[in-house]
């Protein structure tokens, strides 16, 4: 790669390479472009913004054969077929609202009117970490009720982080805390 700076003045570790601005130029004379075409009308802006979101989408289905195994169906009855279809969309929709709420930035107010700002959960935790930190997490169930055994400090601020707040704050309708 070094045809694309200019001759060295001095030897290895006594100079600074200098990028050749003429070679650089005539190369990208050479190289193609992208294009992006569409049947709707938009501006070009709206028109990549599109494109960009489509490598999300890809990025959550590759993670539904990869982490979900839905690469393959092995089933012999259609309803069965059609249950997993169902039961993987669902599973994806929670894994992309979760990869979503994990690549924000948080910032929590503190007693006292202070701010504290966190870094996005993605930075420390992939998804399977992040579920390993709430294994004492329980539905407890006795007779016709239910209740969600405690959660801990630490995993509260980890659901409210990835954008779950209100996942363990109040019970569902039939269910009780413990």
């Amino acid at each position: 790669m070094l045809k694309y700076y200019k001759a060295p003045t001095a030897g290895p570790g006594k100079c600074k390479l200098v990028e050749d601005d003429e070679a650089v130029q005539a190369r990208l004379r050479r190289c193609g472009f992208f294009a992006c075409l569409t049947t709707k009308k938009m501006s070009a802006a709206q028109a990549i913004n599109h494109y960009n979101e489509r490598d999300g989408v890809e990025k959550i289905f590759k993670s539904g054969k990869t982490e979900l195994e839905m690469d393959a169906i092995r089933a012999h009855l259609d309803s069965t077929i059609q249950g997993r279809h169902i039961v993987g969309f669902v599973a994806l929709s929670i894994m992309a609202e979760l990869k979503k709420g994990m690549s924000a930035t948080f910032t929590e107010t503190l007693p006292g009117g202070k701010t504290k700002d966190y870094r996005p959960l993605i930075d420390e935790y992939s998804g399977y970490k992040l579920l390993q930190a709430f294994p004492t997490i329980h539905l407890i169930q006795y007779g016709d009720k239910a209740a969600v055994s405690e959660v801990t400090g630490k995993q509260r601020l980890l659901l409210r982080r990835a954008g779950f707040a209100e996942a363990y704050s109040a019970p569902l309708p039939g269910y009780c805390k413990i």
